[in-house]
C-alpha cells in the first residue's frame, strides 16, 4: 500500500476503530496523531492542491468529529475554511486541480458523477455538526 492509500484510508479506519473500542483505545489516538501529523505537512488541506483528496477528508472529519477535543479543533480548523473558500456561486464545488489522490479521476469529472461526488462530500463535511452525534455523548 503507497503512502497516499494509507492516507486515504487513515480516517476510516480511525474511524471504525472508534466506533469500535472508542477513544480510549491506543490505535485511534495514534490514528488522530497521523490524521493530524499528515494533514499539517505531508498531505496538506488544500483544495487546489496536488494533494487535495476529498475521500480522505470525509473520514478524517468523521474520525475527528467523534473523538472531538484537540483532534476536532485542529481539523476543523484545516478543513472548513478550505471547502467554503472554494464552493461556487451554484453551490456545487469545483474539481480538485492537479488532485492525483486515490479518486482523482472521478474528482476530476465535469460532469456525471464529479460534481455529485465533490458537493456530497464537501457538503456532508460541513454538516457533521447536524448529523452526528459525538458517540461519547448522550
Amino acid at each position: 500500500m503507497s503512502n497516499k492509500e494509507r492516507y486515504s484510508l487513515g480516517g476510516i479506519g480511525t474511524l471504525c476503530t472508534y466506533f469500535w473500542k472508542q477513544d480510549k483505545d491506543k490505535v485511534v489516538k495514534e490514528g488522530l496523531k497521523y490524521i493530524d501529523a499528515k494533514s499539517k505537512k505531508e498531505y496538506p488541506v488544500e483544495y487546489s492542491g496536488e494533494k487535495g483528496d476529498l475521500y480522505a477528508w470525509y473520514y478524517n472529519t468523521q474520525a475527528c468529529f467523534m473523538a472531538q477535543g484537540d483532534a476536532w479543533t485542529h481539523w476543523n480548523h484545516r478543513f472548513q475554511s478550505e471547502l467554503v473558500g472554494h464552493q461556487s456561486k451554484d453551490g456545487s464545488w469545483p474539481p480538485l486541480e492537479g488532485s492525483v489522490s486515490v479518486t482523482a479521476n472521478l474528482d476530476k469529472k465535469l460532469d456525471g458523477a464529479g460534481p455529485f461526488y465533490r458537493t456530497t462530500l464537501c457538503a456532508l463535511m460541513l454538516e457533521v455538526y447536524y448529523r452526528y452525534l459525538p458517540v461519547n455523548r448522550s
